[in-house]
């Protein structure tokens, strides 16, 4: 592990309190989840298709 030093907004701030809060986790493994969420997000591709009605 490395240790890592981040600047939120208060606002945003104030959804990971509330969220982990929520969940019953730290607020540390809250953070953890949105990045490794964000990550897989950024690394997807994304394909979009219309769908033709019969």
């Amino acid at each position: 592990m490395v240790a890592s030093q981040v600047r939120f907004s208060e606002e945003m701030m104030e959804y990971i309190r509330k969220e982990s809060g929520r969940l019953g986790i730290p607020q540390n493994s809250f953070i953890l989840v949105l990045l490794e969420q964000g990550r897989k997000v950024w690394e997807s591709t994304c394909v979009i298709r219309q769908e033709t009605r019969k």
